[in-house]
């Protein structure tokens, strides 16, 4: 082979292996990368679809499960769940014939973003091993929103038939979030009224003035009560 011709094959080689290069570098990878990540997204998107469409067929259910757990809740009622809880322990210890004894309930409240607390309640169960067991059963199973957080274990006699049960439970409180208007009352014309003149009520100049006092009304909701019609109480600065 001529030596120059060999000389422009070996450039033109090198010139493509540079080419293929700078592609895989700079068009290829970048496009492979950029398809992998395109899959992947179209992957998780259509899992979300899949896992939405599956929340959608499961509404029903998982709201009528929801209400009833709401339902088995105790009462947003400080004194009301309190209650709640002395009757359960009550009922507890009458079903499984144990004496309780030392009863207290203790709030623990959460962060104001939390819509609920809880109300620990601890208590002493005296009696036998199979009657301490059959309490524990109860408050297991019974549909009160209650769970069981510490149990310990103490015997009064040296042969372990008078047994102390000490036990601590949580019972969920909801406390859901106030809705923006609460507390709030429909303006009317006590709040805000316009005095009629006299002499005007009737006829095109009373209809025409009426209009403009509906108007001026209007537009006095508007701008104490941004809009919506709705104000505070009397002396919260409102109407």
């Amino acid at each position: 082979m001529n030596p120059k011709n060999r000389e422009q094959l070996l450039a033109l080689l090198a010139v493509t292996a540079v080419l293929l290069m700078v592609g895989d570098k700079f068009i290829l990878q970048p496009l492979t990368a950029g398809w992998a990540a395109r899959n992947k997204r179209i992957a998780d998107l259509e899992q979300q679809v899949a896992e939405g469409k599956g929340k959608l067929g499961r509404e029903r259910a998982t709201r009528d499960r929801w209400n009833a757990m709401r339902a088995t809740a105790l009462t947003n009622n400080v004194s009301g769940a309190e209650s709640q809880a002395l009757r359960a322990f009550e009922r507890w210890g009458r079903d499984a014939n144990v004496t309780v004894s030392g009863l207290k309930p203790a709030w623990k409240r959460a962060s104001d973003r939390e819509e609920h607390q809880t109300l620990e309640c601890r208590a002493d169960a005296t009696g036998s091993l199979t009657s301490l067991a059959r309490f524990l059963y109860q408050v297991e199973k019974d549909p009160l929103a209650m769970r069981v957080d510490m149990v310990d274990l103490t015997t009064r006699d040296t042969e372990g038939r008078n047994l102390t049960l000490s036990l601590q439970v949580s019972g969920l409180v909801l406390t859901p979030k106030k809705n923006e208007t609460t507390g709030k009352q429909p303006c009317s014309q006590a709040h805000i009224s316009t005095r009629l003149r006299p002499g005007v009520g009737g006829g095109r100049n009373g209809r025409l003035f009426q209009q403009v006092v509906r108007r001026q009304r209007a537009q006095t909701v508007d701008a104490v009560c941004g809009g919506r019609g709705l104000c505070r109480p009397a002396g919260a600065g409102c109407c």
